[in-house]
């Protein structure tokens, strides 16, 4: 997946979790109303058992729906990465139904302890509705016990969510996932302009501007500490590709300095032997895409001239030779190895280029050799 793909995933939860938290800002208010007027109810002494019961009915059309949206906010919750910019829910919504359980409990006592006055149901006789609702009346009790209920299993799965949201390993494990999809290629990366020649000192700049990077310089390789942090710092969703993209920076950084302090050495070998180990090693730099021109071979080809001491790696001609040989296609022809092999001064991995004074260039052309060295030697342990 590339910049832009993971980018509109985070958009859709996003507005996912906006829906989500539009329709409970909706039903909170109308919970708010109820709570309150059944607050009024119940320092009114004698409590109409008919008030009581069109609130009881209201509470538990809000709360029905309320169990609903937040099952859709559970599941959410367990894609998410970091919490979506403006959360599931404004407020204490925990704190609005803890108000509203107790308010409802509080009537449904005093309900309970007020002398019942039998209805005269009379006039009612003909009429069927108003009948089913005298007998709701009777029983507003039980209805006040089963929103109590249904206000309980919000509150639950509230604690649900924030379980979620709140446990490091878990979205550390989210983290890893999109860092290993993350190819890094198109779309509007945080730092493109910065991409080839960012440095340690540029990263350490960057990360002093803003708290999120400044954890990532922190805790960028222990990801669960990385996300602890994260979440307490307020990190959300919309700011994760700003995470991503730094640390993948940071990698790369990393990658160039340890270059230098790598193997630049090949084990000993001979015979049959260097021919695996060198058809295994230029497979996987072939693999790793590091040839970006045919004059990259040069570079291994100058390596080898020392390194090898073997008659395939004396000179360009013979060393073209020997990767056909291998069953390398599309190779270029010896004048341009010659080319760029008298632009290189130096010893490896300390050379210079007369042709370029691009640190960014400079270091892809030794990593090139860096990493044949690496699977080279890698071989026998594979």
């Amino acid at each position: 997946m590339n910049y832009l793909e993971i980018e509109s995933e985070i958009e859709a939860r996003k507005g996912l979790s906006e829906g989500i938290r539009r329709k409970m800002a909706d039903y909170e208010k109308s919970i708010n109303r109820i709570s309150k007027s059944l607050f009024d109810l119940s320092i009114n002494g004698t409590i109409p058992r008919a008030s009581a019961l069109h609130l009881m009915l209201g509470a538990a059309q809000c709360v029905n729906q309320v169990v609903r949206i937040m099952e859709e906010a559970r599941d959410l919750s367990e894609k998410c990465v970091m919490m979506p910019e403006g959360g599931f829910w404004q407020g204490n919504l925990d704190n609005t139904l803890a108000t509203l359980h107790c308010r409802i409990n509080v009537v449904a006592m005093l309900l309970k302890e007020q002398k019942p006055c039998k209805s005269d149901t009379t006039m009612w006789a003909e009429c069927d509705e108003l009948m089913q609702y005298s007998s709701l009346e009777e029983n507003v009790g039980h209805i006040a016990n089963i929103v109590m209920k249904w206000i309980t299993r919000v509150r639950d799965t509230i604690g649900l969510i924030e379980g979620n949201m709140h446990d490091a390993a878990a979205k550390a494990k989210l983290l890893d996932r999109v860092l290993d999809e993350y190819k890094g290629d198109g779309g509007k990366e945080a730092f493109a302009l910065l991409q080839d020649d960012i440095d340690s000192q540029t990263l350490v700049q960057i990360c002093t501007l803003n708290p999120e990077l400044r954890m990532v310089m922190l805790f960028g390789y222990d990801h669960a500490a990385l996300m602890d942090n994260l979440i307490k710092a307020g990190c959300t969703e919309n700011q994760l590709m700003t995470v991503v993209v730094f640390m993948r920076m940071i990698k790369q950084v990393y990658g160039r300095k340890t270059l230098s302090f790598g193997e630049t050495e090949l084990v000993a070998s001979e015979g049959e032997d260097i021919d695996r180990r060198f058809r295994y090693a230029i497979q996987n730099v072939i693999d790793e895409e590091l040839i970006k021109f045919g004059y990259d071979w040069t570079w291994i080809e100058l390596y080898c001239e020392g390194a090898i001491k073997n008659v395939q790696f004396g000179n360009p001609k013979s060393f073209l030779d020997y990767l056909s040989m291998m069953g390398l296609e599309s190779l270029p022809n010896r004048s341009t190895l010659s080319r760029k092999a008298d632009v290189v001064k130096g010893e490896y991995p300390n050379w210079t280029f007369l042709d370029t004074n691009n640190s960014a260039e400079i270091n892809r052309r030794k990593r090139v050799v860096g990493r044949f060295i690496f699977h080279y030697n890698k071989f026998s342990r594979v």
